[in-house]
């Protein structure tokens, strides 16, 4: 394929057009908009800053080549919308989000509602809005995500410039993520979860509690439908578990992002053997894409819980049990972990910010959010347990202590969480190997025996 020299890359504008130069100038989300695109699916139309033009600008204000390009391509966004850009009326406003070749949720700027300005002061905005979103790849909780996940600091970012759907339009609006496989046990069938009325932030942050996938389906089977077809052609397409971003803007679905999706070590066993048995993958690629266990990831619960221990429950955000001393900050988790003890991080819902304190915790706990939360999905990538939503638990932090089921615990004290149960439970309880303990055992075997004829047949 020829070097891409351009800047800048719109998404197709019809179907069947190449896929485009890919993830690694197109980042993560860019290359899964113009693929999704030239799918047919339902893509708010934009274009691609490249990673390359990114690399160039991440320190400072944007050249006068690229601000050109930039320009021309709103002015064919508009075109194509039937909107216009900075000017009253029938107003284009744009979505600015980064990209990078890497999944790193949550860790890089995202703007939203770009172009409410009028004339020239529109465009100085969306330029202000590029240039934050690239300058946050050298931001504190993106390099000590890299960090932690030992990705390449010079890739850098891309950034997507898209027209703006709105999940609090009115009439039946809302956001939601799905995934094509359970990404706890990876079992098949959709899970994800749906909020009316609401924009991804609102979803993502975990500052609001979502519905189950399934009460759109009963909603709204339509579009639940759409979905659905919408999720298995972009499974078959990256012959992998997909996690799907949309919006529903007045009754019409959207979908805003497509990526392999994040997942715990036992669902990724499941994932693998499934997709070789379906026929979407070989074997020998099954076994590579399972390393050696990093840690138990999932592999234990709580043994037994008396009902007068139960604190209170919300939803499974990562597998497995853990117990610890309440922390409610960075600086108290820091302070316990420096006395050789493990801590449970306890939040009203986890930020960005929060990744180091996330990264010393043994469990991560929160009052609000859901399964596709901030915190469910940084907790599965890090391999500790989540319980999220837990309604019924009230943060004191002015008094630095926590209530539920008549009990108030101050921090410091030891609680056990169970992500798997999604129960939370004041003391030390003992935890014994969950009920998949063994069938993960089958599963590694049979693709060890996968990886052998592999070898032996190449």
């Amino acid at each position: 394929m020829a070097a891409v020299t351009s800047p800048v890359h719109a998404f197709p504008a019809v179907p069947g057009q190449p896929p485009g130069p890919g993830r690694a100038l197109l980042g993560g989300k860019g290359a899964g908009l113009v693929l999704m695109t030239g799918l047919g699916l339902p893509v708010p139309p934009g274009f691609v800053i490249t990673t390359e033009a990114g690399r160039r600008h991440h320190a400072g204000t944007l050249s006068p080549e690229l601000r050109a390009a930039v320009r021309a391509e709103v002015d064919r966004l508009a075109r194509r919308t039937g909107r216009r850009f900075g000017e009253p009326g029938s107003r284009l406003t744009v979505s600015v989000r980064s990209g990078a070749p890497e999944s790193m949720p949550g860790m890089l700027d995202t703007l939203l509602d770009v172009g409410r300005g009028d004339g020239e002061a529109a465009f100085t905005e969306l330029h202000a809005a590029i240039e934050a979103v690239l300058r946050s790849w050298d931001g504190e909780r993106a390099v000590t995500y890299r960090r932690l996940r030992s990705l390449d600091d010079a890739t850098g970012t891309a950034v997507v410039v898209q027209a703006m759907v709105d999940g609090t339009a009115g009439g039946f609006s809302g956001t939601g993520v799905l995934f094509t496989r359970d990404p706890a046990t990876g079992a098949p069938g959709l899970v994800g979860e749906f909020l009316p009325g609401a924009r991804g932030p609102d979803l993502v942050d975990g500052v609001r509690t979502p519905e189950p996938l399934a009460t759109l389906a009963t909603a709204r089977p339509d579009l639940h439908d759409d979905l659905s077809r919408a999720a298995e052609r972009l499974e078959r397409s990256l012959a992998d578990m997909c996690e799907v971003e949309f919006t529903v803007e007045r009754d019409r679905l959207w979908l805003l992002q497509v990526r392999s999706g994040k997942r715990t070590e036992r669902a990724g066993l499941r994932i693998a053997v499934d997709l070789a048995e379906e026929g979407l993958i070989s074997r020998a690629e099954a076994a590579r894409r399972c390393p050696e266990p990093a840690g138990t990831d999932g592999l234990t619960t709580i043994a037994a819980l008396p009902d007068d221990q139960t604190l209170c429950r919300g939803l499974p955000g990562s597998p497995g049990a853990a117990v610890g001393r309440i922390a409610l900050d960075l600086d108290a988790a820091e302070a316990y972990t420096d006395r050789g003890d493990a801590v449970i991080l306890v939040r009203a819902a986890t930020q960005p910010a929060d990744l180091p304190a996330m990264a010393l915790a043994a469990g991560v706990l929160t009052t609000a959010g859901g399964t596709t939360s901030h915190a469910a999905v940084v907790a599965r990538e890090l391999g500790v347990p989540c319980v999220c939503g837990a309604v019924a638990l009230e943060i004191d932090l002015d008094r630095r202590v926590v209530r539920a089921a008549g009990h108030e615990l101050a921090e410091g004290a030891v609680i056990s969480i169970d992500g798997t149960a999604a129960v939370v439970a004041a003391g030390t309880h003992a935890t014994a190997a969950d009920a998949g303990t063994g069938r993960d055992l089958d599963l590694r075997r049979l693709l060890a025996q996968w990886a052998t004829a592999g070898a032996t047949t190449s």
